[in-house]
């Protein structure tokens, strides 16, 4: 994208504000993996070819469809790292949970319930409003019958004759009789359906019991959210368990399901402490040789002075 000039009237003139540099830094991750890149790709091939060096290493067949499944899982957290989130703290979470079920289907939180619990109110709307409909126009007939009743009863005392019953005029709601529109609205697909035809869904269909899947952007976004509020941190035991207890809490606030919860604990505990793609161009110079980094050249750290 490049950067755009604006410019601003001033006292003095017109006056030219500098650019905005924008800089992707995430596009020079983008031909390293988390789960071992090229040599990953090497070993498998090597692992899938021959039967023989599986059985030489002890490498079960199920086992190494496990890693090659994890190893995918990195991947993709690796790659959902270098987009934008929206959102902070367990708002974020509740977008990315929302933005999941609208494009998936697949339920983190409550939504579908929220669906149904707004399909059948406005279901329930829709047919108190078609029932007051009704009753209006039940009580526009009722005085229409009574009036053509008074006429009937004025004319034949006149003309000395009982009339078998009023002769409703053409064009009007009593000789309309069942033509009137007194249908309620129906409740199709979980939308109310208000003129008879059917609204169709072009999302995927939810699944009454799905299988718990891992979702990358979910695992990101939380690996943001830890990390916008402790930083980087080592890894041991004290770090885990402050992680992981603030993971919990986060899910709990974002009402993130119970099983979704423990199946992607582990994976954001592991991106946190090992994925560093958020940190690959800024670090690069601590993994240069030394006379490498002498070549480029560092900027003298003076001490502060006091005076």
């Amino acid at each position: 994208m490049t950067p755009t000039t604006t410019i601003r009237e001033m006292p003095t003139g017109l006056t030219t504000l500098p650019t905005i540099d924008l800089i992707d830094v995430t596009r020079s991750a983008d031909s390293r993996t988390w789960s071992g890149g090229n040599k990953r790709s090497f070993l498998e091939t090597c692992l899938l070819k021959w039967k023989w060096l599986r059985v030489l290493l002890c490498v079960d067949d199920e086992i190494l469809e496990e890693v090659k499944l994890e190893a995918s899982v990195r991947d993709k957290i690796r790659d959902e790292l270098k987009l934008q989130q929206t959102g902070y703290s367990a708002d974020s979470v509740r977008m990315v949970t929302r933005d999941i079920y609208a494009r998936t289907r697949y339920d983190m939180s409550n939504f579908r319930q929220q669906e149904i619990a707004d399909a059948t109110a406005s279901a329930m709307a829709a047919k108190s409003a078609g029932e007051a409909r009704l009753s209006r126009e039940r009580e526009a007939q009722d005085s229409e019958t009574r009036a053509w009743a008074s006429f009937a009863r004025a004319w034949s005392g006149v003309f000395g004759f009982e009339p078998e019953g009023p002769q409703w005029p053409e064009g009007s709601q009593r000789a309309q009789g069942d033509r009137a529109c007194h249908g309620r609205p129906a409740l199709t697909n979980g939308v109310v359906d208000t003129v008879g035809a059917n609204i169709v869904d072009s999302r995927p269909p939810v699944d009454v019991n799905p299988r718990v899947q891992i979702v990358p952007r979910f695992a990101a976004a939380l690996t943001l959210v830890l990390r916008s509020k402790f930083g980087r941190m080592a890894y041991h035991e004290a770090n885990r368990l402050l992680i992981e207890r603030e993971y919990l809490k986060v899910c709990r606030d974002a009402n993130v399901r119970h099983c979704d919860i423990e199946y992607h604990r582990q994976f954001v505990i592991n991106t946190y402490f090992n994925e560093g793609v958020t940190d690959e161009l800024s670090t690069v110079r601590t993994r240069l040789p030394r006379w490498l980094r002498a070549a480029f050249g560092n900027v003298p750290n003076a001490a502060p002075t006091v005076c």
